[in-house]
């Protein structure tokens, strides 16, 4: 067999253009919107039912953290144990989990079996028992879970940039302490689900194979969520205006943890998809500017990346790295001196290549399967942006030129405007 062919390399060519798998959208009982995605064949589903509230919806901190902690603990009739073994013996998976914005209940299972988890999620949805030591049992496990986490300069640094950021009682910007922890008692655990976890906050997504039969039990799991309750309020505190700050901590001498952030956007601003394509040339990707000045040319660090997130109500931007005590001015400087050159010099072609085809891969990876594609819509829903968005971050990505982003870095990577944050 000749092997001449492997002589020359393959020809590479560049994505243009991403299928979108089809998106139904319905309305379930109580207008609840239902949006799913369906792959005939695989056998598995993806059920998630969300609840928009979070931190913003708290009267008391740390309320919506607890209260989904909590709620596969015991409900109805079940006990933990007797959850868990139910679960495991149809070799599904049932987790509940919370982030600023929402708690969710996230279901993995057999298409097959979904019918036989209308009982366990009733339980959690209408009847949970919020035992009081079990509140007692967790908040222990949390308080010895956060002095462990405190001794990290990685952890420790975060909660400062963020707390400087939003400011310490707002929502996005208190930080968790033992304190908290202990000042939250069982009736602020349950006026937070009965004020929450209702119908007029619930979305639900639903990815795999799913057919009429999968879709009809979907509509069923609807109707277990608890009518009543109103909106989730579109606005939060306002933010606290604060002078911009050089901030420094002690922490483990080994390694100092370095965060610079700053304010940032919601995911419906006009400039948040050309954000997202500077701040991944700036250091979203093993190829990216900061990566390769840090480490490749100067050996500061093991990596450096920066960070564009998102919140329903706010974002921020955030660069972050580990270096040695004595490298801590230099790096800083380097950092500073790479933002103030992507507002000056204009990105070469071959540059601005890498990062759009590093993109493309990344959306190609968003839509690669069921799952992945709902976590896709799911974002975009949450943020009441209509699904076909997709292909604007799909046409910018292919269209934004090297003056477009010298004109977004003018505006957003300013020196003043950042707070400097490092531990160590």
């Amino acid at each position: 067999m000749s092997l001449s062919h492997l002589s020359q390399a393959p020809r590479i060519t560049p994505v243009s253009s991403i299928t979108v798998p089809e998106i139904l959208e319905f309305k379930g009982a109580n207008q609840i919107p239902i949006f799913e995605i369906r792959k005939a064949g695989s056998g598995v589903i993806k059920a998630e039912i969300v609840f928009i509230c979070g931190r913003p919806a708290e009267k008391k901190k740390l309320a919506a953290s607890v209260c989904t902690a909590l709620l596969r603990e015991s409900s109805g009739p079940w006990s933990t144990r007797q959850m868990a073994d139910y679960v495991g013996f149809y070799g599904a998976s049932l987790e509940v989990h919370v982030t600023l914005d929402t708690v969710t209940i996230e279901l993995v299972c057999l298409s097959k079996h979904l019918k036989k988890f209308i009982r366990p999620l009733k339980y959690l949805l209408s009847d949970p028992k919020f035992k009081q030591r079990e509140l007692k049992a967790f908040v222990n496990r949390r308080c010895q879970k956060l002095k462990v986490e405190l001794n990290k300069n990685e952890v420790v640094s975060y909660r400062q940039l963020t707390e400087a950021i939003f400011g310490a009682e707002h929502p996005y910007g208190y930080n968790s302490t033992a304190e908290l922890y202990q000042q939250i008692a069982r009736p602020d655990v349950v006026q937070y689900f009965e004020e929450n976890i209702h119908s007029a906050r619930c979305i639900m997504f639903a990815a795999g194979d799913i057919t009429e039969i999968e879709h009809q039990i979907i509509l069923e799991l609807c109707s277990l969520i608890r009518t009543g309750g109103d909106l989730m309020h579109q606005g939060i505190k306002p933010l606290e205006q604060l002078d911009h700050k050089f901030l420094r901590y002690p922490g483990n001498p080994a390694q100092s943890s370095i965060k610079i952030g700053r304010l940032a956007m919601t995911r419906n601003h006009p400039d948040f998809i050309p954000m997202t394509i500077l701040n991944t040339l700036i250091g979203g990707f093993f190829g990216s500017r900061l990566l390769s000045i840090l480490r490749e040319k100067n050996g500061l660090t093991y990596g450096v990346y920066s960070t564009l997130d998102a919140y329903l109500h706010e974002g921020i931007m955030m660069i972050s790295t580990e270096v040695a005590q004595d490298n801590v001015k230099t790096c800083l400087e380097l950092i500073y001196q790479e933002l103030a050159r992507l507002q000056e010099e204009p990105v070469l072609p071959d540059e601005m290549q890498l990062v759009r085809n590093y993109i493309m891969g990344v959306i190609l990876h968003l839509f690669d399967g069921p799952f992945n594609s709902i976590r896709a819509i799911k974002s975009l829903a949450l943020s009441r942006i209509p699904t076909s968005e997709i292909n604007s971050l799909i046409q910018i990505s292919q269209t934004i030129t090297p003056q477009d982003l010298n004109l977004l870095a003018q505006k957003y990577l300013n020196r003043n405007d950042f707070w400097e944050v490092v531990v160590g």
